[in-house]
């Protein structure tokens, strides 16, 4: 089949328009299996113009504007950036370039989606989150009081007008929302992962067929390591991976980092994905005041997948305290390592974690239920083990590259055949 894939970055050709070593996502792991028997072209929106480009058996297509440092001033600004209208535009000659067989659009968060129901080609949409959804949780961790939190600096004048502040971000949620509803009404496909994300498309997308498929290939060293238990006397540890968005709970796992301490359980948090001028971090700081728990956060940064793999394997518990989320990488990536793990019954949660057979759920911003749901397995290391074996048994089925491969192409050639 020839396939045309619209997705949220150059993916696996990152490192090629960079000059430095090949990047690798979920996408990236998946496009590589999955070009092995077919055609395959990428398109993504780039703030530099790029010409079209073959990589690892690949065509590339950076969708982009010729005046691309203007536009990219302009996309800082809010309503800026590229035109819905133009890129419509530009995918739908990019199909009429390509004649593809099927398009597939991963995420429902970007312009791509304006093309429903303006082609003849079958097309399917992936969902990752829903920003429907995720703007509707968006103050469950923090008030309106916060939303001018930058980057730059808490109280930095341009905070109120570029795309480094929070306030703006829940504006251009509130404007991703109303194109993903219009959109998602004209969609005849659509292939989720979860319980959640087939409900709530029933409801957003009422007249599409919807296709279940675990299509996430992790990357490899998540597949090839295997987290181990703690030695007796080695100080409590548990382990996150966070992005610097206002709704991923944060704040919910340095309030039980106190709760703990107060109980007489000092435990450290390794924060990977975060470090201490991010903006979620300051204002988790200046909300708690001298509650913070500084001395008890490690925070990594941005990580490497072998890197991050042995800061996990150095952990006794994984958590993810996020208010909202669908299938979480990085909790399906704790799973395969085989760690005990904690998590938000929220989003696609359920369909991933499922409590008390190999994995722990709490109510999402409950830092109570957290700290106790930590303290419980730092003081039954057996039934620890236990959850965390389960859950690598669940993982290594879940996550198997060719099973999930040979499902989305099942799932491609029913679109195409009917």
């Amino acid at each position: 089949m020839r396939l045309l894939w619209f997705q949220n970055g150059p993916g696996i050709a990152l490192g090629y328009l960079k000059g430095g070593k090949p990047a690798r996502s979920w996408t990236s792991w998946l496009a590589g299996k999955l070009r092995e028997e077919n055609e395959l072209h990428i398109a993504f929106i780039y703030p530099k113009y790029h010409e079209p480009f073959d990589y690892e058996g690949i065509r590339f297509h950076p969708i982009c504007e010729k005046h691309w440092k203007r536009a990219m001033l302009l996309g800082r600004l809010p309503g800026g950036g590229i035109p819905d209208r133009r890129i419509r535009e530009r995918c739908l000659d990019l199909i009429g370039e390509v004649q593809p067989d099927l398009v597939h659009i991963h995420g429902t968060e970007n312009p791509y989606i304006t093309l429903l129901g303006h082609t003849e080609v079958p097309v399917a949409v992936s969902i990752q989150g829903v920003v429907t959804v995720i703007r509707h949780k968006y103050l469950a961790g923090f008030g309106r009081s916060y939303l001018g939190a930058s980057n730059r600096s808490l109280l930095h004048p341009v905070s109120l007008l570029t795309e480094h502040s929070f306030r703006h971000g829940l504006r251009e949620l509130g404007r991703m929302a109303r194109r993903e509803e219009e959109c998602l009404a004209r969609c005849r496909y659509v292939i989720g992962r979860t319980d959640w994300d087939r409900r709530v498309a029933s409801i957003l997308a009422p007249d599409a067929a919807y296709f279940g498929h675990d299509d996430r290939i992790l990357a490899a060293p998540y597949y090839e390591a295997r987290w181990q238990m703690p030695q007796k006397g080695v100080p409590p540890v548990i382990h996150t991976t966070l992005t610097n968005s206002y709704y991923k709970g944060f704040e919910t796992l340095c309030r039980a980092l106190v709760l703990l301490r107060r109980a007489g359980t000092e435990v450290r948090a390794q924060v990977a994905g975060l470090t201490t001028t991010d903006s979620v971090y300051r204002i988790t700081r200046r909300m708690m005041g001298r509650e913070f728990p500084a001395g008890q956060l490690d925070m990594l940064g941005s990580v490497a997948a072998a890197a991050n793999v042995e800061h996990m394997r150095r952990a006794g518990i994984y958590v993810l305290p996020s208010h909202i989320d669908n299938n979480s990488n990085s909790l399906c990536e704790a799973m395969m390592l085989g760690m005990p793990c904690i998590a938000s019954f929220v989003g696609g949660i359920g369909s991933v974690l499922h409590d008390g057979q190999d994995g722990l759920a709490v109510q999402d911003g409950d830092p109570w239920a957290l700290a106790g749901a930590v303290k419980e397995l730092l003081a039954n290391p057996a039934e620890a083990l236990r959850l965390a074996d389960a859950a690598r048994e669940i993982a290594v089925e879940r996550h198997q590259p060719e099973a999930i491969i040979l499902n989305l192409t099942r799932i491609y050639r029913s679109i195409v055949h009917e």
